[in-house]
């Protein structure tokens, strides 16, 4: 379980919790795909709030498809991608455009930064589209990412080297 905190840019503080399950593999459209049961609890300004969903990878540990039953909403990636396995202070990327059956588009995009102590901050951008192109939401998620002696931090594949992880919600 990680306990991510943050605010957005009406200075509302967010606190909670991101639990992930990690589940059986079972085919997805002809791809053999890996989900992984996402629960979030947070609270703003003293009001719960809880997101349930579904992410599937797919044998290379690649983002392909999103469902989140409290939003009614299937997202699926243009093509299947991730951040590198390994990345060093000043990479930056783009991945695929999601698209949602609700006319959304999610536009995602990473970057690395330096941090604290030789730690490196992993910064993942999101920014969601309405059907006329419109931003509606956007968010930085950042992973702090603990030094092994070296530039290079693992991503993804052991997730208990992240040290804190931070999430900035801004509301447009």
């Amino acid at each position: 379980m990680t306990q991510p905190s943050g605010d957005d840019s009406d200075a509302i503080a967010y606190a909670g919790t991101l639990t992930t399950t990690k589940n059986k593999s079972e085919m997805l459209e002809g791809v053999l795909a890996t989900p992984r049961e996402l629960d979030i609890f947070y609270t703003d300004g003293g009001i719960g709030h809880r997101i349930q969903g579904t992410s599937y990878t797919d044998e290379n540990n690649f983002l392909i498809r999103v469902v989140i039953p409290t939003y009614d909403l299937v997202c699926d990636t243009a093509f299947p991608d991730s951040v590198p396995s390994f990345v060093k202070i000043g990479d930056i990327g783009t991945l695929s455009t999601m698209t949602c059956d609700n006319n959304t588009t999610v536009e995602r995009s990473w970057r690395v930064e330096g941090s604290d102590n030789a730690n490196a901050k992993i910064i993942h951008n999101v920014t969601i589209k309405d059907q006329f192109n419109a931003i509606t939401n956007a968010a930085d998620v950042t992973h702090t990412v603990a030094s092994d002696g070296g530039l290079l931090a693992p991503l993804d594949k052991k997730p208990q080297k992240y040290d804190s992880v931070s999430y900035t919600h801004l509301t447009l």
